[in-house]
């Protein structure tokens, strides 16, 4: 009877053990079919973000017509995207936002974005979180266990898709040579061995923009329609308000413009440089001389600047001289007085003071017939006396404190210390906002259309600017070579 009874007991042991296994079997596979179905619809909200983040962004051109095609675009486009196999997605307002970077924290409102659209070429999708039903065993299994209800898995979409253009300043200037893409400067009289010039500009030397003026005095300073594209250089097909300096305002505070796509290309142009613009050019800098208005655009990384005829702890003085009298390169009329450029244009050199400030964001580079794969090889400053002299001695040369080693990849130079106080400076903002990309026009192919005059476009020049702008006086900015045209590119982008 003992043992009869004990048998009898282990069996039981083993149904319950069975049925509690069975309920732990049950619910991994209820877990594992719910989270595949969750895993599924993550998959078709995912799909619909990136094709609603790639349709709107597609309308972006940094215009109110622009931001309300590209929400228009991006709700079509999520509502012919389904998930749980038959349910449209559906996105509202809320759902959408715009940028002027792909990774910025900044992201604005449709009614933000409506309301000042310039510089925002980039969109933000999210579809918002949706519900997974529980499958029905699992709904058994929860009423088994008394509490008769679950809590259904959420999971949603979210893509950013941007037109990954080239930062251009809506602002043109005169190629001084727009025939030699890649020109040389000898000076193997000087046993060292050939510069070279882009467009006639030479890397380290600084300009003065608004007088850089090789045409004579009736030349004109451009300002870009930074939204319309021409097809060609007798395209009249413009809004000729978007070349207005008020138009032109919060393109130049962001520097950014997606209206050259390849080279040579043809741009809208307007004149302008007016004082107006003082504001937004130098929201670049921690204290502007002047308000910085509508401009919010964080400044500088490197905020210092390097005035020519200060003396004194981070200014020019304490890697170069003399130090110039004048903070820009003296810009003469070349030609013959009808707006015909002598060419190669070069500045120049009577005195020590012609010279602008050196340096203070790249050196000038050794000449090569095309880009080498490694770079340009840049001069050492002992080649100062032989890159800049003067009919008046003392010529320039460099003093030994100019930097010699960098935290950057970049070549050695003030701007790219990134701690010290001689030649640095602390902004709050990113490295490389006091650069501007400049368009380098050939101005013999100016082109009045009645309101759409047309310009056409050699190249992109670095042009970095070492001191604050004093429109209609001066904008000094040191050349710093041209932009590769592969970095040219309105392909739209997709981001996860």
């Amino acid at each position: 009877m003992r043992a009869t009874f004990k048998v009898r007991r282990e069996k039981g042991n083993v149904a319950i053990t069975f049925g509690l296994m069975l309920a732990v079997v049950f619910g991994f596979m209820g877990l594992s079919l719910d989270l595949a179905q969750t895993y599924e619809m993550k998959t078709e909200l995912q799909n619909a973000a990136d094709a609603a983040a790639l349709a709107g962004a597609k309308a972006l051109n940094g215009t109110l017509v622009g931001i309300n095609a590209a929400v228009s675009n991006a709700k079509s486009a999520a509502s012919s995207n389904k998930f749980k196999y038959s349910t449209p997605v559906t996105l509202q307002d809320a759902n959408i936002s715009f940028g002027d970077d792909p990774d910025t924290t900044n992201w604005k409102t449709v009614a933000q974005a409506q309301s000042s659209p310039a510089g925002l070429l980039f969109i933000k999708v999210d579809t918002g979180s949706k519900t997974q039903d529980i499958v029905n065993f699992m709904k058994v299994a929860a009423v088994a266990r008394g509490d008769g209800s679950t809590t259904a898995p959420t999971t949603y979409g979210s893509a950013v898709a941007g037109r990954f253009s080239l930062g251009i300043s809506p602002i043109a200037v005169c190629a001084l040579d727009p025939a030699n893409k890649y020109g040389k400067v000898s000076h193997s009289a000087a046993g060292i061995p050939d510069e070279l010039s882009e467009f006639g500009y030479r890397r380290g030397l600084t300009y003065d923009l608004v007088n850089l003026n090789p045409l004579g005095a009736s030349a004109n300073k451009y300002l870009l329609n930074p939204v319309d594209i021409p097809t060609g250089a007798s395209d009249n097909n413009c809004n000729p308000s978007n070349g207005s300096t008020t138009t032109a305002l919060p393109y130049i505070c962001s520097g950014t413009a997606s209206i050259i796509t390849t080279l040579p290309g043809y741009v809208f142009a307007n004149t302008g440089f007016q004082s107006s613009l003082n504001a937004e050019f130098n929201s670049r800098f921690l204290d502007p001389k002047t308000n910085k208005a509508s401009c919010t655009t964080p400044p500088d990384a490197n905020i210092r600047e390097y005035t020519a005829n200060k003396t004194g702890q981070g200014f020019p003085s304490q890697w170069m001289t003399p130090a110039p009298a004048n903070q820009g390169v003296s810009l003469v009329q070349s030609g013959n007085g009808q707006n015909k450029i002598t060419l190669p244009f070069t500045p120049p050199a009577a005195s020590a003071s012609n010279w602008g400030v050196l340096w203070s964001y790249s050196p000038a580079v050794q000449w090569a017939a095309t880009p080498p794969s490694g770079g340009y090889t840049p001069y050492t400053t002992p080649d100062w006396s032989k890159l800049y002299p003067s009919t008046a001695a003392p010529q320039v040369q460099a003093l030994p404190a100019y930097p010699t080693s960098t935290t950057f990849s970049d070549p050695p130079s003030p701007y790219n210390q990134s701690s010290g106080s001689q030649f640095f400076s602390q902004g709050s903002g990113s490295r490389d906002r006091r650069v501007l990309n400049v368009a380098l026009a050939d101005c013999s192919t100016y082109q009045s259309n009645g309101k759409c005059s047309t310009l056409k476009i050699m190249g992109i020049g670095r042009f970095f600017m070492p001191v604050q702008a004093n429109i209609p006086s001066n904008l000094y900015v040191e050349f710093a070579g041209l932009v590769p045209d592969n970095e040219l590119t309105t392909d739209i982008k997709l981001y996860h």
